[in-house]
């Protein structure tokens, strides 16, 4: 099935929104007409308090002591350390993402699949896995994976944590934390008490 997509892009000095909408390309024309019609509706109130990073998300994370969620990207949350640039991540302490899948997949093999999923990062390199174990957060079964890895940039070896957890129709939910090794001690705890405060929002379901 072939798709059009359409986009609107708006905002002032401060903040640019960007509003997306994709369609069959046989979808009824008075249904794209509404559809146009509804993104070019869209008025942002600039007096109003700006919403939770997690709001609309169907689950919810808790800050740590160090690492803070900074901003989101999608449904990603991004966490970097309190006082580090409002621009990126001060890689020097960590970065951690939160994200869930954008689609339900068959999953036959969780931990084959959550090794797969880690030496998938793009920017890291020479994976070696240090430790693996079977988690249960919320409910939820999972996966965490400890390993170092080569940053492909620059030669430096980093930590890297992973903990995935699945639910029963095929979602999943994703936690990935790197760091200098060098910081690997205090990281890894952090990495660690943020993840176990995952929770799905039992008011919303799943996906």
């Amino acid at each position: 099935v072939n798709f059009n997509k359409y986009a609107r892009l708006f905002g002032d000095e401060n903040c640019c929104y960007l509003v997306l909408a994709s369609v069959a390309e046989d979808t009824d024309p008075s249904i794209i007409k509404r559809l146009k019609e509804a993104m070019y509706s869209i008025a942002i109130d600039t007096t109003a308090k700006a919403p939770s990073l997690d709001e609309g998300l169907n689950f919810s994370i808790s800050d740590g002591s160090i690492l803070k969620k900074s901003r989101r990207l999608q449904n990603a949350l991004i966490y970097k350390p309190l006082a580090a640039s409002t621009d990126k991540p001060d890689k020097k302490t960590a970065v951690l993402v939160v994200a869930p899948s954008i689609a339900a997949i068959k999953i036959d093999n969780p931990a084959a699949f959550a090794l797969a999923r880690l030496k998938n990062i793009e920017t890291m390199t020479d994976l070696k896995v240090d430790s693996e174990r079977d988690m249960v957060i919320d409910g939820l079964k999972g996966r965490e994976i400890k390993a170092t890895a080569k940053e492909i940039k620059t030669g430096e070896q980093s930590y890297v944590y992973q903990a995935m957890l699945f639910d029963t129709a095929g979602y999943y939910y994703i936690v990935q934390g790197l760091c200098p090794m060098d910081n690997k001690a205090a990281m890894d705890k952090e990495f660690a008490a943020i993840t176990s405060t995952f929770k799905l929002k039992k008011a919303t379901n799943s996906q």
